[in-house]
């Protein structure tokens, strides 16, 4: 079994061109299009941020079942590190997993977090959604993405 620094070393032997490229240029947002196609796929009126950390852009989005609910899921990316933001219905419950969350001041509210080896996870409420954002920004970072989304 080859591991993925072993495929990606052959494919950079293979064509140099391809080390040398520039990553494709994201959009920075979803277009009014996906945003559309995210509303009418989930049943949710599907939001998204309207900040961004620097040099991250939209990828694409994904309609995921959670139960009997459906869940939106917009994938962005700097083109090395990734940044999820889950949207769901108000009482969508999501785990932290097995370490303990903390609250933090969020705006008017309050939002939970716990940060993991993998990344930082925050999960908040806005009226009719429940938002949970995942990512290797710091937590006061994540904060503002998450306060740019109305």
């Amino acid at each position: 079994m080859r591991t993925l620094a072993g495929v990606l070393a052959i494919c950079m032997a293979l064509s140099p061109a391809l080390a040398l490229a520039e990553p494709a240029p994201r959009a920075p947002a979803p277009s009014a299009d996906a945003l559309q196609a995210a509303r009418e796929q989930s049943g949710l009126d599907a939001r998204t941020p309207r900040w961004l950390p620097p040099g991250y852009g939209f990828e694409g989005f994904a309609v995921l079942p959670q139960g009997r609910k459906k869940v939106v899921h917009w994938r962005y990316s700097d083109g090395t590190r990734a940044l999820s933001l889950f949207q769901g219905p108000a009482r969508v419950r999501w785990q932290f997993g097995a370490r303990p969350a903390q609250r933090t001041k969020l705006g008017r509210g309050w939002a939970l977090w716990v940060s993991t080896p993998e990344g930082v996870m925050l999960s908040w409420s806005l009226p009719k959604a429940r938002f949970f954002l995942i990512g290797s920004p710091p937590l006061e970072t994540l904060k503002k993405v998450a306060l740019s989304i109305e």
